[in-house]
């Protein structure tokens, strides 16, 4: 009996391949994508941390100049939160199109995987019978080997 041959081998092993790129992929925009929300957290936090000096220099009575750098730092902060707001969109919207292309390489592996294991299942089945049918002619040789 021949050795099992997959024909579609190689294209499995391609397919796994492009799987394990579309998943390493994926994971590198995920983490990217939770960097910006760290930082769009650490940029919101500050922007909270502005407007409480705000309103603890207005009761504290604090020099006029500390108060205007403050107020005139608060744009620029909202500013910063806004456009890291946006990168985390982005970043989201390429992280749902790094899913749906692995996903799509995922059915993919998997069809062929389950082409090789009906294929294996087929020669598996033919072994045996090609090994039934040896046994299958041995014992019939031994049974006309004993009537003579």
């Amino acid at each position: 009996m021949k050795a099992f041959h997959f024909r579609l081998q190689t294209s499995l092993d391609i397919a796994e391949r492009r799987e394990q790129m579309a998943r390493e992929e994926m994971l590198a925009l995920i983490r990217q994508r939770d960097n910006l929300q760290l930082k769009l957290e650490r940029a919101e936090g500050q922007l909270k941390q502005m407007e409480q000096n705000i309103r603890d220099s207005v009761k504290e009575n604090l020099p006029l100049e500390k108060l205007l750098i403050i107020i005139n730092y608060v744009p620029v902060i909202r500013e910063l939160i806004d456009h890291i707001s946006a990168e985390l969109q982005a970043a989201e919207q390429e992280v749902e199109k790094a899913r749906s292309l692995l996903l799509e390489r995922v059915k993919e592996t998997r069809t062929l995987t389950k082409l090789r294991e009906k294929e294996w299942l087929l020669y598996c089945e033919e072994c045996n019978r090609e090994e039934q049918k040896l046994i299958d002619e041995i014992a019939i040789t031994r049974y006309y080997r004993q009537k003579l």
